[in-house]
């Protein structure tokens, strides 16, 4: 069980303290059961629980948060609930999910600045995403692109199919690669200028 968990009664006093609070928190169940809640934690870390647990006193309501752990520092998802006993806390380190997140958020706005075309695709080369330099790159709307393959979409008669089998492989192996291909414009096909298509962690270009 990866997920942390306490108890503590109506009067702050800690019942229950499993093995993954204490993975989590570095405080083994020894130290934390019997002891208060309030004097758990060091510097302001009761100021910053105490609302979260009086809250769910007040209302009986569960209540859910993510936040930067003031003791841990990193992030932490908690679940807290009303007992007959007491209070009951379900928690988990998600900082490695949050930091993902961040990171996906800082790229999808990249993607969506940047003057390159970007595309991104499904296990099944299925275009899921596509940014609007593609839009005006290749003349496919978001909705004409979602759902087809690159291929299908802007491979033409001058293609270089070899090309097309490359990136392919590439893809399916999930390693990086950089190509120069020509595609073409949907309805007149008007040939597109030579560009490169370089796909990382499974995304590609064509």
């Amino acid at each position: 069980m990866n997920q942390g968990f306490f108890a503590f009664d109506f009067t702050h006093r800690i019942q229950y303290w499993n093995q993954a609070a204490a993975d989590i928190t570095g405080i083994s169940s020894k130290a934390a059961v019997g002891g208060m809640i309030t004097s758990l934690f060091q510097d302001k870390s009761p100021s910053f629980y105490l609302p979260m647990f009086q809250a769910v006193l007040k209302t009986g309501q569960h209540q859910h948060h993510e936040y930067i752990s003031p003791q841990l520092n990193k992030w932490i998802e908690m679940d807290i609930y009303l007992s007959e006993d007491g209070i009951s806390v379900f928690f988990k380190d998600i900082d490695e999910r949050k930091r993902t997140e961040a990171e996906l958020n800082n790229l999808s706005l990249i993607a969506r600045e940047t003057e390159n075309a970007v595309l991104m695709i499904a296990p099944d080369r299925k275009i899921t995403w596509v940014n609007a330099a593609f839009t005006r790159m290749t003349g496919y709307s978001f909705e004409e692109a979602v759902g087809n393959t690159p291929a299908s979409m802007l491979a033409g008669p001058l293609t270089n199919m070899e090309t097309v089998k490359y990136i392919r492989n590439q893809y399916k192996q999930m390693v990086p690669f950089q190509v120069e291909i020509l595609n073409t414009r949907p309805a007149t096909e008007e040939e597109l200028s030579h560009g490169h298509a370089h796909g990382i962690d499974g995304t590609d270009a064509h």
